[in-house]
Formats: structure tokens, sequence, C-alpha cells
């Protein structure tokens, strides 16, 4: 089964685990790390080396992490580099909710698309579309 880390500013990241499990149920292989305040990089990437052996390589790991250009992201990808690991940045829910529910039928690359995909598509402008299809009826 692919594995993941969730790394993330503050307890984003376990929160968004929290939240899926409770839609779809417990959830193996999954890990997240919390950067705390005045934590810098050589004290996350300590822990990300020790969270990455509780999970399984040989299928693959992927790290969600917050936000492109932060230390989550800026850590996390040397730890990628010749390794069986895929980096996806501006982790949410919907996100999470594709990897639990794909991850066991997909390969890797096709998982990584399907999870970019779907974190992509689902940032919408919702009153707009409302609006939009408002005017669509009136017409």
């Amino acid at each position: 089964m692919i594995g993941a880390i969730i790394i993330t500013h503050g307890d984003l990241g376990r929160e968004l685990v929290t939240v899926a499990r409770s839609i779809v149920g417990e959830q193996k292989d999954i890990e997240t790390i919390t950067l705390t305040p005045g934590e810098g990089p050589s004290e996350l990437k300590t822990r990300i080396e020790e969270t990455l052996p509780k999970l399984n390589e040989n299928e693959g790991i992927i790290i969600f992490t917050d936000m492109f250009g932060g230390t989550p992201t800026n850590t996390s990808l040397p730890l990628t580099l010749n390794r069986k690991i895929e980096l996806l940045t501006g982790v949410n829910l919907p996100m999470i909710l594709e990897f639990f529910s794909s991850r066991e039928v997909l390969p890797m690359p096709e998982l990584v698309q399907k999870i970019k995909q779907t974190g992509q598509k689902t940032i919408i402008n919702a009153k707009e579309m409302f609006l939009q299809k408002l005017m669509k009826i009136e017409s």
C-alpha cells in the first residue's frame, strides 16, 4: 500500500487526516508531522527521516505539504531524490480523500496525477458558479 506523510505548519495536516478518517474510516500507513514555531529545517529534516522508515517505501510514499516554497516543502524535496517518494504541495481535504480512496487501486504515477487534478479542480469560486447557473436558468 502506498503510504503518506503530511507535513504542515501547525496542526493542519493532523486535522485534515482526522476529518478524512471521519469520512472514509480508519487508514493505515499515514503519518503527520507538524512544523512548530521556532523549529528549523534541520530539526524538521530529522523528524522526516525518522518517520520515513515507518512507511513501506517499496510501494512508494507521497509527501503532502501545505505550500510550495515553505519549510515543509523545501526540507522534504531533497529527501525524495533517488527514492520512490513523490511530493505534492497545497494539500487540501479533497486531495487526502482521493489518496485514501485510490491508493490501493492505482500505481504511483497515476495516483499522483489523480490527486493533483482533484486538488486543482476542487478549488471553485462557488458564488461565481452559482451566479452563472442562475443566469442560465433565467435566460
